[in-house]
C-alpha cells in the first residue's frame, strides 16, 4: 500500500534556487542564504525549525546584497542534498 505524504507547506519548503556558492566571509549561501549545516539538515528538519530558518533569510539576503560576497566564495560540490 502506498502512503499519500501531505503537501509540503510552502513557508517550510526549501529555499534552493540552485546557486550553491557559500560566502566566506558569512558562510552563507548566496543563492538562499543557509549555512552548510542548514542545507544539509535540510530533509530531516521540522517544519518549524524550517521555518524559524527562513525568517532569518531575508536579513541574511539583505546583508549579502548589501555588502557583496566575500572576494573568494566557494562553489558547493554539485550533489543532491
Amino acid at each position: 500500500m502506498i502512503e499519500r505524504l501531505a503537501p509540503e507547506p510552502a513557508d517550510a519548503a526549501s529555499p534552493c534556487i540552485n546557486v550553491c556558492v557559500i560566502d566566506d566571509a558569512t558562510r552563507w549561501c548566496v543563492g538562499c542564504g543557509r549555512t552548510i549545516g542548514e542545507i544539509v539538515g535540510w530533509g530531516s528538519a521540522g517544519v518549524a525549525t524550517r521555518r524559524a530558518i527562513r525568517g532569518q533569510l531575508p536579513e541574511r539576503m539583505a546583508a549579502l546584497r548589501e555588502n557583496g560576497p566575500s572576494p573568494t566564495p566557494r562553489q558547493v560540490p554539485n550533489r543532491r542534498w
